[in-house]
């Protein structure tokens, strides 16, 4: 597939991090994959599925200024 890097600035350790994926008309898409990974530390893994409102919802601890990469595998 395509790869689109978008800079995304991590929010303060405790809040979560959100994803809307939507069909190709602009209506929400249930059950899509994504993961979330640290190119550098690679026992870190954060995985979510969107729900009936597209939204993907990632629980997890991430860290100020630090580089993630955001992967839909589904």
């Amino acid at each position: 597939g395509n790869n689109i890097n978008i800079q995304v600035s991590n929010k303060p350790v405790g809040q979560k991090f959100r994803v809307y994926k939507k069909d190709g008309d602009g209506r929400p898409l249930a059950g899509a994959k994504f993961k979330i990974t640290d190119p550098q530390d690679p026992n870190f893994l954060l995985e979510a599925i969107s729900d009936q409102n597209g939204i993907v919802e990632f629980n997890g601890d991430t860290q100020e200024n630090k580089n993630y990469v955001l992967e839909e595998v589904e």
